[in-house]
Parts: structure tokens; sequence; C-alpha cells
């Protein structure tokens, strides 16, 4: 459905979602007014109806409201992930059993005879997403779990700071930091220059005093690791390769396949994550395969953005920190202070804490 209005007048059209139908979502535009789109079953809808209808957000105060279940045959829809763009969006699910309007004895019966963390129900009556899918590896309730898990006796282990770099302009740079059975997103970047990046990841550094620091070395990254080094910042940083042959060649199709996997048997056996849907969108959205040799393949990026799912950032960026097993003595990044104070060839070192 489309809608558009001008002062108190509205006009209203219907349209068939058919993909075949795709041009009558274009040209809705009302510059001094607010014209929406309606999307009901959304899940349902071919991803050139949400493309063409994303036109008519040029002009006035526009509106796009998705609503529907959410089958997992559909999980990575665009009407519930919305890929790069996820974060422009207000999400929310809604429990049946809180509506006035469902048949409450039916829902009843449905918990009864599949479980109430059946994912008939998760999808049907809580208005959620299936536990897992044939080739999800890393499952949605595991990832739930974890959001509502509150770690312990992590504060004498070591400190690892993760950096993902982002490659292009609709990614983001994320910094994160594991301790133990604790990850913590310190930041969200985008649309920020390497320069910009770097001094982030430096007052990161500065508060978090981390033991290794891990910067992914492909693309863009390589460039925020030669600042870091320019800077002094040297001891304990290692460069990421998610191409790198991996430690597990038999298992393990590639060095990003084989931290994904490291990261989801810690998310299995319980661990504290940030209660942030976008982190479990990213944890949960990657898929896998095998290899010729029977080796875990993790799905490329570039068919994640196929699907209408956004780079996993967040979620590479704890995957990083499986990728270096630093040593439990501490370091301590060197302080801030005025290099003129000191004489040119004059080295700077990490103090031990």
């Amino acid at each position: 459905m489309r809608v558009s209005g001008r002062g108190l007048g509205m006009a209203v059209s219907a349209q068939s979602c058919k993909g075949e139908n795709s041009e009558a979502f274009a040209g809705q535009h009302a510059a001094d007014s607010t014209s929406f789109y309606i999307f009901d079953e959304a899940s349902a809808i071919p991803e050139k109806i949400f493309e063409v209808a994303a036109g008519g957000l040029t002009d006035g105060e526009p509106m796009f409201f998705a609503a529907g279940t959410r089958p997992g045959t559909r999980e990575s829809s665009s009407a519930f992930t919305f890929g790069n763009e996820r974060e422009r969006w207000t999400r929310f699910s809604v429990d049946s059993r809180n509506s006035k309007f469902t048949n409450k004895e039916q829902i009843a019966e449905w918990i009864m005879d599949n479980g109430e963390d059946s994912d008939f129900v998760r999808v049907r009556v809580r208005g959620g997403c299936p536990r897992s899918g044939s080739t999800q590896l890393i499952p949605s309730d595991h990832v739930a779990l974890c959001r509502k898990f509150k770690a312990s006796g992590f504060e004498t282990l070591p400190v690892i700071l993760a950096v993902d770099v982002a490659r292009f302009g609709d990614d983001r740079s994320v910094i994160g930091v594991r301790q133990g059975r604790q990850f913590r997103i310190l930041a969200k970047l985008r649309g920020l220059d390497l320069v910009a990046v770097t001094q982030k990841v430096i007052d990161c550094i500065q508060s978090e005093r981390p033991d290794a620091i891990m910067v992914d070395g492909d693309g863009l990254g390589a460039g925020v690791i030669d600042m870091l080094r320019s800077e002094n910042y040297t001891r304990g940083i290692h460069e990421f390769h998610g191409g790198a042959i991996p430690q597990d060649r038999n298992k393990y199709f590639n060095r990003r396949a084989e931290c994904w996997g490291l990261m989801a048997d810690w998310l299995k056996a319980g661990a504290e994550i940030p209660d942030d849907p976008e982190l479990e969108i990213d944890l949960t959205g990657p898929q896998y395969g095998y290899s010729s040799k029977s080796q875990i393949q993790l799905e490329k990026k570039d068919d994640m953005k196929r699907r209408g799912l956004a780079s996993p950032d967040l979620g590479d960026t704890l995957a990083m920190t499986f990728a270096v097993r630093p040593s439990t003595r501490r370091f301590q990044a060197p302080k801030k202070f005025d290099y003129d104070a000191f004489r040119p060839g004059c080295e700077l070192h990490w103090m031990l804490s």
C-alpha cells in the first residue's frame, strides 16, 4: 500500500507486491507532507519492491512501515535486517500473547504441542527468529542467552583489543575488547578517514591498556597499522588476515573461518556480550559450507550482501580476538606526552605494569 497526502487530504493506493509490479511503487513524492508505504507480510515481498519504493523517500517526511512474521526461509529478508541501513530503522517484535485480538486457547495448544522454545513458537507466537537454519554457523538461541549472560572472574585475564576497519563507504569500522568471557563494543565508526579511525584506536588503547591489539590487515586496515606503528604503538600489535592458513587445516578452510568457529564454541559455552540486536544479526547472519577437502568455509561478505545482509563488522571484531593468545602478563600503553620534550632519536618503550 502506498499513501500520500497534502494538508488534511489523503490519497491511498493498494498495490500488488509481485515483483513484476515493482514500478507501481515508483514516483511517490510529497515535498510538503508525509508520504509513507505500508508493507504487510513484508518477509514475503520481493527485494525489488523495496528497492523501487526507496525512491519515494527523497521528499518531505516519508516513512516505511513493514510488518509480518519472520519465517526461517526468509530470515535474511530486507524487511527485517535492512542490510547496511539497519541503524536507521526502529525495529521491534510483538508477542501475540500480549495482543487482545489473538486466540489465547489456540496459542496455549501450540505451546503445549511444540514447546515454548520451539522454532514454531519462536516465530509464530513470540515474533522472533528461528533458532538456527541448516547452514547457520552460530545458532540464534546461543546469542540470545549470551545477551543476558553476566561473566565473572575475568578481571585478571589478558585484554585483547580488536579493530575491524571498514573497506567500503557503507560499512563501519568497529573497535571491541574481549577479556576472558566478556566482550564489549567500544566504538562503531562510520564515514571517518583512516587518521580519525587511528586516533580513536589510540584513545581506546590508552583507556583499556590491552595486552594484544588485533587489527584487520587486509584492505584499509593496513593503513591503520602503519599509522599506529608510526606513533610508536608497536608492542602487542598483530595483523589479522582472514585468508591466511588456519592452525587446524583439517577442520577449517582459512583463518577467518577458524576464528568464527572458535567464537561459536565460546558463545555456546556461555559468555557476556552487549545486549545489542545489531551484534546478534552479525553473529547469526553468516552461513557456512564445506570445501572440497571437507573444511568448514564461512560465507563471503559479498554473498551476504547479495542476500540483503550487511557486512558482519561487529561479529568480525569479536572473532578476531580469538586469533591471538597473549600471556597473562599485562602491558601498559604509553601515556600521552609532549613529543617535543624528548630529544631526537629518543626511543619510546611500553612499561610493564
